[in-house]
């Protein structure tokens, strides 16, 4: 049975300042003769193994200067999937957003016609009605 020990340390782990594990052992990293460093990508992305920065999202290659949707000049943009998930959190948001407007102005409608016959003081004024009254002043 071929069982990985979990507490091996991994290949390109760091070890030390300027060094890396490979293979069990702490190498320097000069060996590699890897010139690429994230300041290329402009902090905005990370150097793959062909020495050409892999942008975030939001940043174009090669060098992550230019807005864009991320990847690099190896691998491409970014799936549409993975692109679209900023749509879909804008468009969430502004849904939510729409709900709760229409909540309170909902609310608000129902309030005002429900204290529409009433005056300011919470007393039902209902229908005043007009008498007749004859010359000598009494109703008939």
């Amino acid at each position: 049975m071929n069982v990985n020990d979990i507490g091996a340390v991994r290949d390109g782990t760091p070890c030390g300042n300027n060094t890396m594990c490979i293979e069990g052992s702490c190498i320097d990293v000069s060996i590699l003769k890897y010139d690429c460093n994230v300041t290329m990508c402009h902090n905005r992305g990370v150097c793959n193994t062909f020495k050409h920065c892999h942008c975030d999202v939001g940043w174009a290659p090669p060098d992550c200067r230019n807005s864009g949707y991320g990847g690099s000049i190896d691998s491409g943009p970014l799936p549409v999937s993975v692109q679209a998930k900023g749509d879909l959190k804008t468009i969430a948001v502004a849904g939510i957003f729409c709900a709760f407007c229409l909540t309170i102005v909902s609310s608000g409608l129902v309030i005002w016609f429900k204290n529409g016959l009433r005056n300011p003081f919470g007393k039902f004024q209902g229908r005043v009605h007009a008498t007749k009254a004859n010359d000598e002043g009494t109703p008939v």
